[in-house]
């Protein structure tokens, strides 16, 4: 026989949910309310700039552009992190998905002189899961690894980069390195491990701790916020995300991987 919670328990629940529903609704509507202004301002100030071309020569001009941007992205940034957690699963094949994923992101990595791939075994179950939301992780995923090889994070600073974990490298070389981001996917014990991995400079130790944490970024700019999203969506279906990295030459490297039950038990959907 089912136990039946008692009265005060269930009006406690409620009272939760709906206290976490309305934070949910505030967070997401004063987004919007400053996120829009905001973009038509950025409008404004692009539109001045091609009636004034001699605005881009001066520095100050730059720097508003570029702190308007900046808000821009953070407001996008929390609004996703704020709706990480409201899915709308179905079944989706992982080979169509990835491959679509990749396709989209390709002429991006490559107009940055990044040599991107995909791999994949072959028939890979299909799994439960909202495939916006699951797409919004991996190009947080491989935003950050563009960025790690563009130069855009601290850890670019330690030297070397090399593909030590993508093979057929040359130790000894004086060449640069080639700049590298696998995308790829495995399937064993019931979970499918979707993986981006590059060949930049890995993840400082000291950073590690807090790498999940909301707002704690360690590049020049960005809103710290997108391995938050990526950590909110894995748990909510079901999974986890593991990170593996090397900040220590000659093998440099960082592997995030976000691991999902084929079956999605206990998934909160």
């Amino acid at each position: 026989m089912k136990e039946q919670l008692p009265v005060s328990c269930k009006s406690n629940c409620n009272a939760i949910k709906d206290l976490n529903h309305r934070y949910h609704y505030f967070v997401s509507k004063i987004s919007h309310e400053i996120r829009n202004p905001l973009t038509l301002v950025y409008s404004s100030l692009q539109l001045i700039e091609k009636n004034y071309p001699e605005l881009p020569d001066n520095s100050l001009w730059e720097q508003i552009k570029q702190d308007v941007q900046d808000i821009i992205f953070l407001l996008n940034d929390l609004s996703s992190l704020n709706n990480s957690s409201v899915l709308r699963p179905a079944m989706l094949d992982p080979a169509d998905f990835l491959i679509s994923t990749a396709a989209a992101c390709r002429p991006f990595m490559e107009s940055r002189g990044i040599l991107f791939s995909l791999r994949m075994p072959e028939n890979l179950p299909v799994i439960l899961a909202d495939a916006v939301k699951l797409k919004e992780a991996l190009i947080n995923l491989l935003r950050n690894a563009q960025e790690a090889l563009s130069g855009e994070s601290p850890a670019s600073s330690h030297s070397g980069g090399s593909d030590g974990h993508f093979g057929g490298a040359d130790k000894n070389s004086c060449k640069e390195e080639a700049k590298k981001i696998l995308l790829f996917a495995e399937y064993s014990d019931g979970f499918i491990r979707l993986h981006v991995r590059d060949n930049g400079p890995g993840i400082p130790p000291e950073y590690l701790d807090t790498i999940f944490e909301p707002f704690v970024t360690h590049k020049s700019s960005g809103t710290g916020l997108g391995l938050s999203i990526v950590k909110n969506i894995a748990k909510q279906h079901g999974g986890s995300v593991i990170i593996s990295t090397n900040a220590f030459p000659p093998v440099t490297y960082t592997d995030v991987c976000i691991a999902l039950p084929s079956s999605a038990p206990g998934a909160t959907f």
